[in-house]
């Protein structure tokens, strides 16, 4: 994080004439851009996904998580998505999450 700071620290010092090729290649270097458009496997998904920002990826996973919604998902797979994304989220905020939904849904 540090690099990414002193970077855009070096960037901003920068005359005009330099700082737009500089920021241009840098925000060329720090994005991942679209998946591929071959079907990912799990290890190129995984790759592409290290290098995405925190837009893209959230991007990527509302897109699909639109999708999954016509879908007539195997059980295994649903609970599957449903527990990477609940264990995805920090410890704070799951914990949040079962207390909302211990206080707003009706369980039988």
């Amino acid at each position: 994080m540090q690099c990414a700071a002193d970077l855009a620290h070096a960037i901003a010092a920068a005359e005009p004439e330099d700082a737009r090729p500089l920021m241009t290649a840098a925000l060329i270097d720090l994005h991942a851009g679209m998946p591929p458009s071959e079907a990912l496997d799990k290890d190129a998904a995984q790759e592409w996904a290290k290098r995405a920002g925190e837009a893209e990826l959230v991007a990527i996973a509302e897109a699909v998580a639109t999708e999954l919604q016509g879908r007539n998902l195997h059980q295994d797979h649903g609970r599957g998505l449903l527990r990477w994304l609940f264990l995805s989220m920090p410890l704070a905020n799951r914990l949040r999450f079962l207390k909302w939904g211990q206080e707003n849904c009706a369980c039988e």
